[in-house]
């Protein structure tokens, strides 16, 4: 099962959260080192994404470019991802 929670932070930052249950438990350390892996990173956003910084092996700063419009500068997005238990 999948929960996804959406919500603004002071009317212009955007906080979200995606929740997974897994319900055989046997499977548990596999699915997380799956949706975990720097090859998965597609599952949520088709576009440009990369890890641009390891903290530590359960926390990564991720960074989306967006597509640039004709003269407009480039803009980036970035993120904090962790795992845990």
């Amino acid at each position: 099962m999948q929960y996804f929670y959406e919500k603004k932070y002071r009317g212009h930052t955007d906080v979200e959260k995606i929740q997974y249950i897994i319900i055989n438990q046997n499977e548990y350390n596999e699915i997380i080192n799956m949706l975990w892996g720097p090859n998965y990173k597609k599952l949520f956003n088709n576009g440009s994404v990369k890890i641009v910084r390891v903290y530590n092996p359960n926390l990564v700063m991720i960074q989306q470019r967006y597509k640039k419009k004709f003269g407009r500068r480039q803009k980036y997005f970035y993120a904090l991802a962790t795992k845990v238990e």
